[in-house]
């Protein structure tokens, strides 16, 4: 809104609340193009004239309820451009402008009750007021708060200076895991309820303004640019050290870990989410989604979540047979306390925070997949089978009519739950085999990896075979992931637009995204090494592009937040 000028934040940006009505408003007197007006008008129009009446203006009326569109005098801002050749009348576009400026005043307030989110009309509206909801997350908010500074007050005189984390805090009041475990859901709760009415602040008042985002293709490489070079220069070693032995006779430089050289290890999984995680934050604040190119290479940065998905859960499974509820719970909880709380903070809905209710529903689909028979998941080809099913059952469960229909009207009749049904069908149907093309990648890493570290004397013949040939087929596997980018991208530039290419998406992501594991994992020093701010960053992903909706940017993504203290690139939206 900084194309209407500075708010007062003490009052509402329009008064329009009554609806559509009648309404009289008062412009203030427009300053000419001077050096284009003809003698006469020069003589009658003077600066000094149309201060003083613009200052009779305020000062008569202010204070009587009058509205008087003070936000007129900046859209002549940039001079001569604002003026036919006469000089005292404005071009056609601005005279747009002051016409959008009159309607959104008189009827956004009507659009906001009508419509509801996204709040995509931010200009001269008034948000709607507290719901008990909204107040409760408040008060939460403050108590939690006020909680932790009594016990750190407490701390401090029992003599603990710095008591700010739940250790230091059990060190004063005694340790026992109850106390321990209800101090960190304190402080987890405190954090929650922040960052909740951190997003409120931002997003559902007028504390900051929002303006219009434009793409330049400029803008958008710079800050890639600036991207690659925090990277570029936070480049480091993945070394991972074990604790030392606790008996010292037995302490040795064998006792630690040395360089982390696993396919896909931890470190390289948070890196790849972390720079994906940035060029996403770059794509949405620049408004980048026009841009074909750009936004197929986003599409690509979804799937490479989706495969990770499937790839993480798929080796835990197998790995450590653990199917317990309380793990389900543990990691739906992680998934979604976000993205469910924020709807009642602001009036959204689940399914806007796509990502959380999509990676819990391929979350799901692992986990029962691996679930089923679980005791012959030794089988390869009992496995390999049960998942080529499992994406069998999944593509049918979403793109058979009527299923997913049944679902929604259950859900809307029973909970008043009303979603996008269509959008929610987009979403399943843009990645439906990439998360079990990541499974068994998985699956074929566990076995080649057993496989390479059995016995040479062993009689299995494929074993052996992939023992033996285990270099060479690296390195073709590797030469084709090379070829295999560049002939990505050649079929999808032949696509004609967003939609075509979204046709093809689900059969051709899955080929550029092995191929950068591949590459990735090619040689022994790109698996040593990962990039520290980026893995920083991919560690809270999940976090990042759920918040991102709210306070890195605005009006429900439609917008930015701006402070109003520099000249935004963006107009008033």
């Amino acid at each position: 809104m900084d194309l209407l000028g500075a708010l007062d934040m003490t009052m509402q940006p329009g008064s329009g609340s009554e609806g559509v009505g009648d309404q009289v408003f008062f412009a203030p007197v427009q300053k000419p193009y001077f050096d284009l007006l003809e003698p006469d008008r020069a003589a009658t129009l003077t600066p000094n004239k149309i201060r003083e009446m613009n200052d009779c203006l305020e000062q008569s009326y202010s204070g009587k309820g009058l509205h008087v569109l003070w936000s007129y005098l900046h859209t002549t801002s940039q001079g001569r451009a604002a003026f036919r050749n006469d000089g005292l009348h404005v071009t056609d576009s601005v005279a747009d402008t002051q016409a959008d400026i009159l309607l959104n005043l008189r009827c956004n307030n009507e659009a906001v009750r009508t419509h509801k989110y996204p709040y995509d009309r931010t200009c001269c509206m008034s948000y709607t007021p507290y719901t008990p909801i909204q107040s409760f997350g408040f008060f939460v908010c403050v108590s939690s708060y006020w909680a932790l500074a009594t016990l750190r007050c407490i701390g401090i005189v029992l003599g603990q200076e710095q008591p700010r984390r739940p250790d230091s805090l059990i060190k004063t009041f005694g340790v026992t895991s109850d106390r321990k475990r209800g101090l960190s859901v304190l402080m987890a709760l405190h954090t929650l309820t922040v960052a909740l009415l951190y997003c409120f602040c931002a997003d559902r008042t007028h504390v900051l303004n929002k303006v219009t985002k434009y793409y330049t293709a400029s803008g958008f490489s710079i800050l890639c640019y600036i991207i690659l070079a925090l990277g570029a220069i936070s480049i480091r070693s993945s070394v991972r050290l074990f604790e030392p032995s606790r008996e010292p006779e037995r302490t040795s430089a064998s006792t630690y870990c040395q360089f982390d050289e696993s396919f896909l290890s931890r470190d390289q999984t948070e890196e790849w989410k972390g720079w994906m995680q940035f060029v996403v934050l770059v794509y949405h604040y620049t408004g980048a989604s026009q841009q074909p190119e750009i936004y197929k290479f986003v599409r690509l940065l979804v799937a490479s979540c989706l495969f990770l998905t499937g790839y993480g859960h798929a080796a835990f499974f197998y790995k450590k047979q653990n199917y317990s509820l309380k793990r389900v719970a543990m990691v739906l909880v992680r998934l979604n306390l976000l993205s469910c709380a924020l709807p009642y903070m602001m009036r959204t809905e689940y399914l806007f925070y796509y990502f959380a209710p999509l990676s819990s529903f391929w979350f799901l689909v692992v986990y029962f997949t691996m679930r089923f028979c679980q005791s012959r998941n030794a089988q390869l080809g009992f496995l390999v089978a049960k998942s080529v099913v499992s994406a069998v059952l999944v593509v049918s469960f979403t793109k058979t009519p009527g299923i997913l229909e049944a679902i929604f009207k259950m859900l809307e009749v029973t909970c008043n739950i009303h979603w996008n049904l269509k959008e929610w069908r987009f979403r399943l149907e843009l990645d439906q085999y990439v998360v079990f093309v990541g499974m068994l990648a998985a699956i074929a890493y566990a076995r080649i990896s057993a496989i390479l570290a059995m016995s040479a004397t062993s009689d299995d013949v494929p074993s052996r075979l992939i023992r033996r040939y285990f270099i060479l087929t690296r390195s073709i596997v590797t030469a084709v992931s090379l070829l295999t980018m560049p002939a990505y991208w050649f079929l999808t530039n032949r696509l004609a637009d967003k939609h075509a290419y979204s046709a093809w998406h689900p059969y051709l992501s899955p080929l550029p995204i092995l191929a950068f594991v591949f590459i990735r994992n090619s040689h022994a020093q790109l698996r040593r090494h990962h990039v520290v701010i980026y893995a920083w960053l991919g560690r809270c992903s999940l976090e990042t592009f759920t918040l991102q909706f709210h306070i890195w940017l605005a009006a429900d993504t439609k917008g930015l937040l701006s402070t109003g203290l520099f000249r935004d690139s963006g107009e008033g939206s």
